[in-house]
C-alpha cells in the first residue's frame, strides 16, 4: 500500500517520522468509522485480483513500526481500538501504542490558600497549581505536602467537658482523636482526600468533630512539645490562661479558632486564624491565592524561612549547636559566692523541694527578660551539659546527639568540664538567638522549629481571633 492510500484516514495527518507512519488523531471515533469502510474495500478489492487471498490481506508495504500518538488521554482507548483493528486485519507486527504523559487535568480550587493550624505554612496541593515549576505542571513534593486531618470521635466533646480532665499530664485524650492521611490534596478546604475514608473530606465548621488540617511533621512537634509540657501538671482551664499539655488540649484551641474565622459556618472559605501576629508573621495569610504566594516566594528569602522543615538530622543540628560551644581555656572556675550561697541553701533542702526549685529552671528561658550571659560557676559544667543534652533547659532542641558530642570531646582529648557548657545554655536560652546577631542566625531550619514552639507556648483555648 502507498503512503497517499493513508489519506483515506481523513481524521489523521500522515507524516513520515523515523521510517515508520505517524499517525495524529483529530477525531477518534471517525478515524475508527473511517477505518472500518477503508479496511472492507481494501479486502474486496484483494479478493477481486485473487480470490484465493481469502480475508487477510497482506500489508507488504506497511512499515510495522506505525504508531500512534493520542491527540488527548482520553484517546487511548480509541487509539487501542485502532491499533487491534491494523493487527488482525493486516497481520502487522503489534501495533505500539506509546504510553503518552496525561494532560493535565483541571483543578480550579488548586490555588485556595488551606495552612497548618500548627505553623500557619502553606498545606501545598499534590496536584498542579500555581506552586508548580514555572512553564511546567510538575508539583515537587517536599514536606509541606505531608498533611494530617486531626478529627475528633464523636466521644469527645463529653470526655472534654469532664473537669476532671482539665489537668492531666497524660495524653488519655487523644485516644478519641483520629489522625486522617491526606493521600491528595487539590487546593482549598473542600478536597482533601484521606487514607482512612473513602471520597473527600472537608474542613466544614458545621461538623462537631471538624477536621482540623497540619503537616505532618508539625504533629511531630506538637506531640514533643506535650510530652515536655505533661510534667508541669497546667491546669488546662484555669481561670488565667491554663496551658495546654495534650493534643486533645490543642485540638480544642484549633477548633475554636477554625469557629472564629468562619463566624457564618459551612465549609471553610479562608485560613485558620492564629491570635498571635497570624502565627508569628507566617506569610500564607497575607496572600489572596498562591498565585501572589507564588510570585513573592521567587525573590524573598525572608519567605522561604517559613517553609524550612522544624524536622531534620539530629547529628547536623547537633554539629550546629557544637559549633557555638567554646572551652574553659583562661576562664575561671571560681563560682560567684551569692549564687554559690543560694545553691548550697537549695542543696540543703529536702529533695522534693530542691527537685522543684530545679524545675522552675525549665525552660531556661525569659519572656520578659534575656538570660544573663554572665557565668555564675555555681553548677558544675556537667549539670549543665546534662540538661541540655535531656531536653529540660531549651526543650525545642530535643533531639541532640549524645554519640556525636562524644565524639566532639573525644576528638579534642577534653572531657566535659573543660567546656563551657553554662555560657552555651545562657546563649542559646537568649530571645534573639535565631535573629539577626544571635549565635544561630541563618540557621532556618532552627529558626523556623523556634518559632513554633513559641507558638505551641503561647497558645491558650480563649485566645481566638474572629474572622468579618
Amino acid at each position: 500500500m502507498s503512503s497517499h492510500g493513508w489519506h483515506a484516514l481523513y481524521p489523521y495527518q500522515v507524516a513520515n517520522a523515523q521510517g515508520g507512519l505517524a499517525l495524529c488523531p483529530a477525531n477518534p471515533q471517525q478515524a475508527v468509522n473511517s477505518w472500518n469502510a477503508y479496511a472492507i474495500n481494501q479486502v474486496a478489492a484483494q479478493q477481486a485480483v485473487n480470490p484465493q487471498a481469502g480475508l487477510a490481506p497482506q500489508a507488504a508495504t506497511f512499515h510495522p513500526a506505525a504508531t500512534f500518538h493520542q491527540a488527548n488521554a482520553t484517546n487511548v482507548t480509541l487509539a487501542a481500538q485502532i491499533a487491534q483493528m491494523l493487527n488482525s486485519t493486516f497481520n502487522l507486527a503489534a501495533v505500539q501504542v506509546p504510553a503518552v504523559p496525561p494532560v493535565p487535568q483541571h483543578f480550579p480550587d488548586s490555588n485556595k490558600i488551606v495552612v497548618c493550624v500548627v505553623c500557619g505554612g502553606l498545606i501545598k496541593p499534590t496536584v498542579p497549581s500555581a506552586l508548580a515549576d514555572r512553564g511546567s505542571s510538575r508539583v515537587r513534593k517536599d514536606w509541606m505536602h505531608a498533611a494530617v486531618l486531626v478529627k475528633a470521635l464523636p466521644e469527645f466533646d463529653e470526655w472534654s467537658k469532664r473537669a476532671s480532665r482539665s489537668r492531666q499530664s497524660l495524653n488519655a485524650g487523644d485516644k478519641l482523636l483520629q489522625e486522617l492521611h491526606v493521600t491528595e490534596f487539590h487546593g482549598s478546604a473542600r478536597h482533601f482526600f484521606v487514607r482512612e475514608l473513602p471520597g473527600k473530606v472537608a474542613i466544614n465548621t458545621d461538623d462537631q468533630e471538624i477536621a482540623i488540617p497540619a503537616h505532618t511533621a508539625c504533629l511531630d512537634v506538637v506531640r514533643v512539645f506535650c510530652n515536655y509540657q505533661g510534667k508541669f501538671n497546667f491546669n488546662f482551664r484555669a481561670s488565667d490562661g491554663g496551658a495546654p499539655s495534650s493534643m486533645a488540649h490543642f485540638y480544642e484551641i484549633w477548633r475554636n479558632r477554625a469557629l472564629a474565622t468562619c463566624l457564618h459556618g459551612g465549609i471553610m472559605r479562608r485560613p485558620i486564624k492564629e491570635p498571635n501576629d497570624g502565627y508569628l508573621g507566617a506569610p500564607a495569610l497575607q496572600f489572596k491565592d498562591l498565585v501572589g504566594y507564588a510570585e513573592v516566594w521567587q525573590k524573598s528569602w525572608q519567605l522561604r524561612r517559613f517553609e524550612a522543615c522544624p524536622i531534620f538530622n539530629p547529628v547536623v543540628i547537633t554539629k550546629v549547636i557544637l559549633s557555638k560551644l567554646s572551652t574553659m581555656d583562661g576562664k575561671s572556675r571560681k563560682p560567684d559566692p551569692v549564687a554559690a550561697e543560694a545553691w548550697a541553701r537549695t542543696q540543703a533542702l529536702p529533695v522534693e523541694i530542691c527537685d522543684l526549685v530545679l524545675l522552675a529552671m525549665e525552660p531556661f528561658e525569659s519572656r520578659a527578660n534575656p538570660m544573663s550571659l554572665t557565668p555564675t560557676r555555681a553548677l558544675p559544667n556537667k549539670w549543665w551539659k546534662d540538661s541540655l543534652m535531656s531536653g529540660c533547659l531549651i526543650p525545642w532542641l530535643w533531639d541532640l546527639d549524645s554519640e556525636e558530642v562524644a565524639k566532639h570531646e573525644r576528638l579534642a582529648c577534653r572531657d566535659e568540664e573543660d567546656w563551657d557548657w553554662e555560657l552555651l545554655c545562657r546563649r542559646l536560652a537568649q530571645p534573639q538567638l535565631v535573629h539577626p546577631g544571635g549565635k544561630l542566625h541563618g540557621f532556618i531550619h532552627l529558626w523556623n522549629r523556634r518559632r513554633i514552639w513559641k507558638l505551641l507556648d503561647l497558645a491558650r483555648l480563649g485566645h481566638v481571633t474572629f474572622g468579618h
